[in-house]
């Protein structure tokens, strides 16, 4: 899996995470409208059966 986050986007993440709150920040890709499909991004309370988990400089980011 490849993943990048801007310096910025790392910042903002940080400020955001509270692990006493989620499990980590979780990417999904699902069907939309005309477009076809939508990227999701949204704290986690627990991981899902399929998730696969990495941490990306201090975040947990897991992916549908």
């Amino acid at each position: 899996m490849t993943l990048t986050l801007s310096d910025s986007a790392l910042d903002k993440l940080r400020t955001l995470f509270d692990s006493s709150k989620y499990r980590g920040l979780r990417v999904a890709v699902e069907a939309a409208g005309c477009t076809g499909m939508k990227y999701m991004l949204e704290w986690a309370t627990q991981k899902g059966l399929e998730d696969e988990e990495v941490v990306y400089k201090e975040i947990p980011i897991l992916v549908d």
